[in-house]
């Protein structure tokens, strides 16, 4: 009986959390507004397990996220139904998943949208942004001309040493060039890393930093 009440409350505390959301700058999202398009502008094939932070830093747990590269904002899961944040109120949304975290702001290029922050060091920050466009194509059939949409996303990662801002790509020879130390290349052959993930990257930052 005590596990059952347990759950309740805990069902009702997160309700009322997410219900802080929605009387801040929200807005109610169609979710079938992309069926004439295929593909999806999600970044994430799932909704996401996050912990956002309002403008005061208080956090609001046990929410679910996914961002929308198309519109170019995170939704959050409420009931059946979704809602927009609104960055200005809620800067920071950090995943559960790892340690990556949506920032608001997060560089002056990219005023007014969330960057998705992979590593923020003292000297280095990698950070990424995804964008999502709709591209159209005709074909004919059967005398018919027949409009197919799909949505085409597109993520580029970015590297900011100090004040130095460059667009990389995810390859061992790219990275180890940004990073001509030979304590760098030692240390990402010791480990075997082919510096393909956003994981490996990472860790070459943090070791760097250390």
């Amino acid at each position: 009986m005590n596990r059952i009440l347990l759950c309740i409350l805990a069902c009702l505390f997160s309700f009322a959390s997410i219900a802080q959301i929605i009387g801040t700058n929200s807005q109610p999202i169609d979710d079938n507004r992309y069926k004439d398009v295929k593909g999806s502008p999600y970044l994430f094939d799932d909704w996401e397990a996050a912990t956002i932070y309002n403008k005061d830093g208080k956090a609001i747990e046990e929410t679910q996220i996914n961002y929308n590269a198309f519109e170019k904002a995170i939704e959050v899961k409420v009931n059946q139904g979704y809602i927009e944040l609104e960055g200005r109120d809620y800067p920071k949304v950090c995943l559960q998943k790892d340690s990556s975290c949506f920032r608001y702001n997060f560089h002056p290029k990219f005023k007014g949208r969330y960057a998705l922050v992979h590593f923020q060091g003292v000297d280095n920050r990698l950070f990424s942004m995804t964008n999502s466009r709709v591209n159209k194509r005709t074909v004919n059939n059967v005398g018919k001309t027949i409009v197919i949409q799909n949505f085409a996303n597109v993520t580029t990662y970015y590297l900011q040493r100090g004040a130095s801002l460059k667009a990389i790509k995810l390859k061992r020879k790219e990275i180890l060039n940004l990073f001509p130390d030979k304590k760098v290349s030692q240390f990402v052959k010791a480990n075997q890393l082919k510096l393909n993930t956003v994981e490996e990257v990472v860790r070459v930052l943090a070791f760097i930093e250390e």
